[in-house]
């Protein structure tokens, strides 16, 4: 079984900053089709960045990203690494820095065509514009990982889950679309721990009537917008609770949130 082992700031930093001279990449162009895409898929508000991991600064903000936290674009690009820890609750931060490192063992231990099938999504307390910390899930979209095996820039997307919030503990997810599995982790009692959970697998259309659920969609605009029917939309909706256990939308929605976020982004 895999652990999330603790890390303090100062390891953390260490970890992830790169000696050595910066290449001229353009991190910006090599993640836009990515970026380009997450609106088809985007399951609540959100806003992206960009890493550098030889500066430990944002290279890319996406232009709403200073209606997420207290803080303008021009702090979000001009802070150091120790400042993004202080976005988030005290609480949570020893969790965030152990799953992003476990995720970057992860990355880093594997081949690209390994890489791509695996997605990672962490729910989490950041604190929003008005200073009230609330739940957002930050997706690990795409990374890009030097011929020498270092990460040098990550794409992560965050979501607005605020009015979603049934949770108490941070949480990891971890899917591998290579072989159906996802790992969860938790935080509680000062412990990391792996929650097990049966998986669940989706179709590729039960992702597309999930996504549109998020966004508000009622089931005739779902029908109209899939080109499907009426029935067919109250199908794919009766198979996602029973697949996931739920018995209204409410409960659905809040149970992929924990254990399908990353799910839904692929």
């Amino acid at each position: 079984m895999k652990r999330l082992n603790h890390i303090d700031t100062d390891a953390f930093i260490r970890f992830f900053k790169i000696d050595g001279e910066e290449p001229a990449t353009d991190y910006l162009s090599y993640f836009s089709g990515f970026i380009e895409r997450i609106e088809d898929f985007a399951i609540a508000p959100f806003c992206w960045a960009v890493s550098n991991h030889y500066t430990l600064r944002l290279e890319h903000v996406s232009h709403n990203i200073d209606e997420f936290t207290p803080y303008s674009k021009e702090e979000w690009l001009t802070r150091d690494a120790a400042y993004f820890s202080e976005l988030y609750h005290p609480d949570d931060r020893a969790f965030i820095r152990s799953a992003i490192h476990f995720m970057t063992d992860i990355y880093l231990g594997e081949g690209e065509l390994a890489r791509e099938g695996i997605r990672f999504s962490i729910y989490v307390r950041m604190i929003s514009r008005n200073n009230i910390y609330r739940w957002v899930l930050m997706q690990f979209a795409q990374q890009f990982i030097s011929l020498a095996k270092n990460l040098e820039s990550v794409l992560f997307v965050v979501y607005d889950m605020d009015g979603l919030q049934d949770r108490d503990v941070p949480l990891l997810s971890m899917v591998d679309h290579t072989n159906g599995k996802s790992t969860h982790y938790i935080y509680e009692e000062q412990q990391i721990k792996q929650q097990h959970t049966s998986p669940v697998i989706l179709t590729r259309r039960e992702k597309e009537v999930l996504a549109l659920i998020f966004k508000g969609f009622t089931t005739p605009q779902i029908a109209e917008k899939l080109f499907i029917s009426y029935h067919t939309v109250e199908n794919h909706k009766r198979n996602l609770r029973q697949k996931t256990n739920t018995k209204t939308t409410g409960e659905l929605v809040a149970y992929t949130i924990k254990h399908l976020g990353a799910e839904l982004g692929s």
